[in-house]
Formats: C-alpha cells, sequence, structure tokens
C-alpha cells in the first residue's frame, strides 16, 4: 500500500496543465487565472472528484488542487511556479499528498519537491518541455490495529512535456516521465495523455488518460475529464 500510495503522488506532481490567454491553454509555461474541476475513473473502479485553482501574475503561477472519493480519501497539491516567458525557463516548489483509506488500514502521505523546467519553441505550434524534479517523500502507514510505520524516500524524477497547439486553441499532448524511489531503489514510469478543447474563448474541456508502473508491481491506469473556466 505504501508504494502504491508514493506511486499516485508521483504521478499527481506533474500531473496539472497551466494556460494563456495570448498562447494556448495547454502550454505549461503560461500564466493565467481560472478554475476548474475534474472527475477520474480510476482501473479499480474508484471515482476521485477535485477542485482546481491557477491564479498567474506574469512570470508568478499559484496553483492549487484539493480532491477526494467522498469515502474517507483525501488528496491535495499546492505549487509555486516562477516562469521566465522570454527565455521559456521556469522553476517550481510543489507540496502533495493526501490520506488513503483501504482494508489494511490508512496511509499518510506527503511530497515535497523543487525543479526545472525549459520550453523549447520547435514550430508556432508545437513545443517540448523537457522537465527535473528532486524531492522527498513522507509516508506513514496505520494498520486496523494500530500498528504505525513509515517508508519515507527520497526520489528524482525526469520527463519530456509535448504539445501541439491548434489554431482555434484546442491542444494535444503526451507527457511521459520516470521517477527513481531511492528508498526501495526502484523506478517509477508514468505515460500521460490529453488534450484539450476550447468551448469558448474562456472555457475548455479536457481529457487525458494515465498509465504508470511501479517495478514490482501490477500496471496502473487512470481516465480523466475536466472543465476549466478562465477569467
Amino acid at each position: 500500500m505504501k508504494k502504491l500510495v508514493l506511486a499516485l503522488s508521483l504521478v499527481a506532481a506533474t500531473s496539472s496543465v497551466l494556460a494563456e490567454d495570448t498562447v494556448n491553454y495547454g502550454d505549461p509555461l503560461a500564466s493565467y487565472s481560472g478554475l476548474g474541476i475534474q472527475q477520474s475513473f480510476a482501473r479499480d473502479n474508484t471515482k476521485n472528484t477535485t477542485a482546481s485553482f491557477v491564479y498567474g501574475g506574469g512570470s508568478h503561477i499559484f496553483s492549487g488542487d484539493i480532491g477526494s472519493n467522498f469515502k474517507g480519501d483525501i488528496n491535495y497539491r499546492a505549487r509555486y511556479f516562477n516562469v521566465d516567458q522570454d527565455s521559456g525557463f521556469g522553476w517550481s516548489v510543489d507540496a502533495l499528498g493526501g490520506k488513503v483509506k483501504s482494508s489494511f488500514g490508512t496511509s499518510y502521505n506527503n511530497t515535497m519537491l523543487a525543479g526545472v523546467v525549459q520550453k523549447f519553441d520547435i514550430t508556432d505550434s508545437f513545443i517540448v518541455v523537457p522537465m527535473v524534479y528532486g524531492g522527498n517523500a513522507f509516508i506513514n502507514d496505520k494498520d486496523k490495529a494500530g500498528n504505525k510505520s513509515n517508508n519515507d524516500s527520497w526520489l528524482g524524477q525526469g520527463g519530456v512535456y509535448a504539445m501541439y497547439g491548434f489554431e482555434a486553441g484546442h491542444w494535444v499532448y503526451a507527457n511521459p516521465k520516470s521517477t527513481y524511489l531511492a528508498s526501495g531503489k526502484k523506478w517509477h514510469n508514468a505515460l500521460e495523455l490529453g488534450a484539450g478543447y476550447m468551448l469558448a474563448e474562456n472555457q475548455s474541456l479536457g481529457a487525458k488518460y494515465e498509465l504508470s508502473k511501479l517495478d514490482g508491481s501490477k500496471p496502473d491506469s487512470k481516465a480523466t475529464i475536466n472543465y476549466f473556466f478562465y477569467f
């Protein structure tokens, strides 16, 4: 259960898509403000509803998510992003985690991450953004009998975000990434594929599919739909 909770946290670390009015709402280094709602459907038939907000003020971007399956599980993420809009270089600090209940007990996880990204404009419509992150995951488990255990781990993550933006403002993207977990000397590999469709000038409807696998564990997957209102 510890490994599963950590894996879910890592996937969430880089799953947020940012946007900007003058570019494309799929550009991960653009600055914008908005509110959103997301509904995910996991492979094990669990569902999760997440409320999101983003506030962009030039090079400074703040965002946050809070979600629940309304059965005792809670997840969160808070991020500060600093981006140089001219050079395409950015760095961020993230805090994410939550609480997961199961037949074995309850797991509490909190992960701190910091990293850098660099955007490359391949064409006017196609961008590639390599990213490198590092941090620590703090995992605390409590079983039904009340026994507690910890499974903290340092981690490092590398990935690439590639997006194609259409003239009408729609976008498609792919985000493969790999994370090394120092505590177990294992890799967590993930692939996220998604798209966004502009319903109006300030509204979008999106969908994404996430596939991940931790060494020694079965593959996991999750599908998510989202709606965002920009202002």
